[in-house]
Protein backbone atom coordinates (compact mmCIF):
# COMPACT_ATOMS: atom_id res chain seq x y z
CA UNK A 1 0.00 0.00 0.00
CA UNK A 2 1.11 3.49 -1.07
CA UNK A 3 0.88 6.35 1.30
CA UNK A 4 1.17 10.12 0.69
CA UNK A 5 1.90 13.26 2.72
CA UNK A 6 -1.07 15.08 2.09
CA UNK A 7 -0.37 17.88 5.24
CA UNK A 8 0.78 20.50 2.80
CA UNK A 9 -2.45 20.19 0.61
CA UNK A 10 -4.40 20.56 4.02
CA UNK A 11 -2.54 23.46 5.13
CA UNK A 12 -3.14 25.18 1.19
CA UNK A 13 -6.94 23.75 1.10
CA UNK A 14 -7.09 25.74 4.51
CA UNK A 15 -5.81 29.10 3.41
CA UNK A 16 -7.70 29.03 0.62
CA UNK A 17 -10.81 28.69 2.73
CA UNK A 18 -9.25 31.57 5.17
CA UNK A 19 -8.55 33.77 1.83
CA UNK A 20 -12.69 32.91 0.35
CA UNK A 21 -13.99 33.74 4.02
CA UNK A 22 -12.09 36.78 4.29
CA UNK A 23 -13.24 37.91 0.74
CA UNK A 24 -16.77 36.84 1.57
CA UNK A 25 -16.59 39.71 4.75
CA UNK A 26 -14.77 42.32 2.73
CA UNK A 27 -17.96 42.34 0.04
CA UNK A 28 -20.19 42.07 2.64
CA UNK A 29 -18.57 45.15 4.66
CA UNK A 30 -18.45 47.06 1.19
CA UNK A 31 -21.90 45.96 0.31
CA UNK A 32 -19.97 45.17 -3.13
CA UNK A 33 -20.50 41.78 -5.07
CA UNK A 34 -18.05 39.93 -7.74
CA UNK A 35 -18.41 38.06 -10.53
CA UNK A 36 -16.81 36.31 -13.45
CA UNK A 37 -18.38 35.46 -16.98
CA UNK A 38 -16.59 33.30 -19.49
CA UNK A 39 -18.25 33.78 -22.97
CA UNK A 40 -16.76 30.60 -24.62
CA UNK A 41 -18.93 28.48 -22.64
CA UNK A 42 -21.30 30.89 -21.45
CA UNK A 43 -20.69 30.08 -17.39
CA UNK A 44 -21.51 33.17 -15.10
CA UNK A 45 -20.47 33.01 -11.69
CA UNK A 46 -21.83 35.32 -8.86
CA UNK A 47 -20.87 35.46 -5.53
CA UNK A 48 -23.31 35.34 -2.59
CA UNK A 49 -23.44 39.14 -2.05
CA UNK A 50 -23.69 39.84 -5.94
CA UNK A 51 -26.79 37.63 -5.75
CA UNK A 52 -27.85 39.54 -2.06
CA UNK A 53 -27.55 42.95 -4.27
CA UNK A 54 -30.21 41.69 -6.90
CA UNK A 55 -32.61 39.98 -4.11
CA UNK A 56 -31.97 36.24 -4.99
CA UNK A 57 -30.50 33.68 -2.47
CA UNK A 58 -27.25 32.40 -3.24
CA UNK A 59 -26.68 29.35 -5.07
CA UNK A 60 -23.56 26.70 -6.26
CA UNK A 61 -22.95 27.12 -9.45
CA UNK A 62 -23.02 29.21 -12.86
CA UNK A 63 -25.87 31.59 -12.87
CA UNK A 64 -28.79 31.09 -14.95
CA UNK A 65 -28.37 33.45 -17.82
CA UNK A 66 -31.59 34.20 -18.65
CA UNK A 67 -32.69 34.91 -15.18
CA UNK A 68 -29.71 37.14 -14.88
CA UNK A 69 -30.71 39.08 -18.44
CA UNK A 70 -34.45 39.29 -16.70
CA UNK A 71 -32.97 41.14 -13.67
CA UNK A 72 -31.57 43.96 -15.95
CA UNK A 73 -33.56 46.61 -17.65
CA UNK A 74 -33.28 46.29 -21.13
CA UNK A 75 -32.06 49.58 -22.75
CA UNK A 76 -29.05 49.47 -19.66
CA UNK A 77 -28.29 46.06 -20.51
CA UNK A 78 -27.35 46.54 -24.11
CA UNK A 79 -25.11 49.58 -23.37
CA UNK A 80 -23.54 47.46 -20.59
CA UNK A 81 -22.91 44.97 -22.99
CA UNK A 82 -21.88 47.46 -25.10
CA UNK A 83 -19.56 49.26 -22.84
CA UNK A 84 -17.60 45.57 -22.04
CA UNK A 85 -16.79 44.11 -25.18
CA UNK A 86 -15.79 47.45 -26.89
CA UNK A 87 -13.28 48.03 -23.33
CA UNK A 88 -10.25 46.82 -23.16
CA UNK A 89 -8.78 46.84 -19.80
CA UNK A 90 -10.97 47.79 -17.63
CA UNK A 91 -13.82 50.02 -17.73
CA UNK A 92 -16.96 50.95 -15.49
CA UNK A 93 -20.72 51.97 -16.11
CA UNK A 94 -23.98 52.52 -14.32
CA UNK A 95 -27.12 50.41 -15.67
CA UNK A 96 -30.22 49.52 -13.71
CA UNK A 97 -31.76 46.22 -12.26
CA UNK A 98 -35.23 45.35 -11.15
CA UNK A 99 -34.68 43.57 -8.32
CA UNK A 100 -35.57 39.66 -7.71
CA UNK A 101 -36.94 39.39 -4.27
CA UNK A 102 -38.96 43.26 -4.33
CA UNK A 103 -39.08 44.44 -7.91
CA UNK A 104 -37.72 47.42 -7.00
CA UNK A 105 -35.61 49.46 -9.66
CA UNK A 106 -31.69 50.34 -8.04
CA UNK A 107 -28.83 51.49 -9.84
CA UNK A 108 -25.79 49.47 -9.87
CA UNK A 109 -22.17 50.14 -10.78
CA UNK A 110 -19.61 47.91 -11.40
CA UNK A 111 -15.90 48.04 -12.63
CA UNK A 112 -15.01 45.17 -15.24
CA UNK A 113 -11.40 43.87 -15.89
CA UNK A 114 -11.42 42.20 -19.60
CA UNK A 115 -9.05 39.13 -20.66
CA UNK A 116 -8.59 38.83 -23.90
CA UNK A 117 -6.37 36.22 -25.85
CA UNK A 118 -3.44 36.89 -28.25
CA UNK A 119 -6.71 37.16 -31.16
CA UNK A 120 -8.34 39.92 -29.25
CA UNK A 121 -11.11 37.71 -28.52
CA UNK A 122 -12.68 37.85 -24.69
CA UNK A 123 -11.72 34.75 -22.70
CA UNK A 124 -13.10 36.51 -19.53
CA UNK A 125 -14.76 39.18 -17.97
CA UNK A 126 -14.45 40.16 -14.08
CA UNK A 127 -16.18 42.56 -12.17
CA UNK A 128 -17.03 44.07 -9.07
CA UNK A 129 -20.72 45.44 -8.65
CA UNK A 130 -22.53 48.00 -5.94
CA UNK A 131 -25.57 49.42 -5.78
CA UNK A 132 -25.25 53.29 -5.78
CA UNK A 133 -28.65 54.29 -5.97
CA UNK A 134 -28.84 56.18 -2.54
CA UNK A 135 -25.62 57.33 -3.34
CA UNK A 136 -26.87 59.15 -6.82
CA UNK A 137 -30.18 60.23 -4.84
CA UNK A 138 -27.75 62.07 -2.44
CA UNK A 139 -25.82 63.63 -4.87
CA UNK A 140 -29.07 64.55 -6.95
CA UNK A 141 -30.36 66.12 -3.67
CA UNK A 142 -27.02 67.95 -3.13
CA UNK A 143 -27.08 69.79 -7.04
CA UNK A 144 -30.75 70.78 -6.78
CA UNK A 145 -29.93 72.12 -3.34
CA UNK A 146 -26.94 74.05 -4.54
CA UNK A 147 -29.02 75.20 -7.36
CA UNK A 148 -31.69 76.99 -5.30
CA UNK A 149 -29.00 78.37 -3.02
CA UNK A 150 -27.30 79.58 -6.03
CA UNK A 151 -30.70 80.79 -7.50
CA UNK A 152 -31.31 83.14 -3.77
CA UNK A 153 -27.85 84.60 -3.82
CA UNK A 154 -28.71 85.53 -7.56
CA UNK A 155 -32.29 86.69 -6.63
CA UNK A 156 -31.36 89.38 -4.43
CA UNK A 157 -34.54 89.00 -1.44
CA UNK A 158 -31.67 88.39 1.19
CA UNK A 159 -28.61 89.82 1.75
CA UNK A 160 -25.68 87.04 1.71
CA UNK A 161 -21.77 87.41 1.94
CA UNK A 162 -18.98 84.67 1.88
CA UNK A 163 -15.77 85.08 3.93
CA UNK A 164 -12.98 83.90 4.38
CA UNK A 165 -11.30 82.85 8.51
CA UNK A 166 -9.49 86.68 7.95
CA UNK A 167 -12.75 88.71 7.06
CA UNK A 168 -11.81 89.31 3.81
CA UNK A 169 -14.71 88.85 1.39
CA UNK A 170 -15.05 86.18 -1.34
CA UNK A 171 -18.25 86.97 -2.86
CA UNK A 172 -21.20 89.07 -1.55
CA UNK A 173 -24.67 89.75 -3.16
CA UNK A 174 -26.45 93.17 -4.11
CA UNK A 175 -28.88 92.98 -1.17
CA UNK A 176 -26.09 91.91 0.98
CA UNK A 177 -23.84 95.20 -0.43
CA UNK A 178 -26.91 97.34 -0.24
CA UNK A 179 -27.44 97.38 3.23
CA UNK A 180 -23.60 98.34 3.40
CA UNK A 181 -24.60 100.83 1.38
CA UNK A 182 -21.61 99.69 -1.20
CA UNK A 183 -22.43 98.65 -4.69
CA UNK A 184 -20.98 95.39 -6.65
CA UNK A 185 -18.55 98.03 -8.70
CA UNK A 186 -17.33 99.56 -4.97
CA UNK A 187 -16.98 96.59 -3.22
CA UNK A 188 -14.56 94.69 -5.74
CA UNK A 189 -12.10 97.31 -4.04
CA UNK A 190 -12.80 96.15 -0.61
CA UNK A 191 -11.03 93.80 1.32
CA UNK A 192 -12.26 93.28 4.62
CA UNK A 193 -16.00 93.40 5.91
CA UNK A 194 -15.87 94.80 9.39
CA UNK A 195 -18.25 92.89 12.19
Amino acid sequence: ACTRDITERIAQDERTRQSEIRLSRAERIANLGSWDYYPDDGRLFWSDQMCGLHGLVPAEGPMDLELVRALHLKEDFRDLVNTVVHGHGSSEANYRIRRFDSGKIRTMRTRVEVKRDKDDRITRLSGASMDVTDQLATEEQLRRGQKHFRALVESNIVGIVFTARDGSVIEANEAFLSLLGYSANEQSGRAHVRT
